[in-house]
């Protein structure tokens, strides 16, 4: 995906009227990479320099915060995932609102 917009997925997925709790009373949480073009440009930047696959690395990065859940307090995480071989460090912060702004994603130096 090139910088043309911000790209989000919904872990889980909410309700079907829009509620952001689940009917099991999960709450819904949007994972975004950068809130617009600028940003995401930004947070991709260094990867995609080292060679990366974007996609490879924001589902890398999904499936990590996936495996977090609920467990996620608001506020700053960073996390660690390998990306076919290559340890990728990230921060992400959690809002009050429940979506998790992905706003840093380096490779090894």
């Amino acid at each position: 995906m090139s910088g043309t917009g911000t790209n989000s997925a919904s872990l889980p997925p909410g309700g079907p009227d829009g509620d952001p709790d689940d009917d099991d009373g999960k709450s819904k949480e949007t994972v975004r990479f950068g809130k617009d073009a600028n940003q995401e440009y930004h947070t991709f930047l260094h990867i995609e320099k080292a060679g990366l696959d974007r996609s490879a690395v924001q589902d890398a990065i999904k499936g990590d915060l996936s495996k977090v859940g609920n467990s996620l307090k608001e506020g700053l995480y960073n996390g660690r995932v390998n990306v076919n071989g290559t340890q990728v460090d990230y921060a992400a912060y959690k809002f009050s609102d429940g979506t998790i702004n992905v706003g840093r994603i380096t490779p090894p130096r």
